[in-house]
């Protein structure tokens, strides 16, 4: 995937699209011109910052795999978290 956008405003404001859907999978699919993100797989937009991690994973894992996107697949978010963003559970 291209970390370059797809469509840029005269404002600043940035999209990231994959054919019709907005998509990224390193980074928020739209950036709004006043900082606002906003995170997409395949035109599914994302409210949870870690919902989004997590499919990204998962797209990642069964694309290398060449089969469908599913996104019921178990993955020990944390796990995943400590590694890539240094996330520690203070329980």
């Amino acid at each position: 995937m291209s970390t370059t956008p797809t469509v840029f405003f005269s404002d600043g404001t940035k999209l990231w699209y994959d054919l019709d859907n907005q998509h990224r999978l390193d980074g928020p699919a739209v950036e709004w011109f006043d900082g606002v993100r906003e995170y997409y797989i395949q035109g599914k937009q994302y409210n949870s910052f870690i919902e989004y991690i997590h499919d990204v994973i998962v797209y990642k894992e069964l694309k290398n795999k060449q089969r469908s996107f599913y996104k019921d697949i178990d993955i020990d978010i944390e796990k995943v978290l400590k590694k890539f963003v240094g996330f520690k559970n203070n329980k």
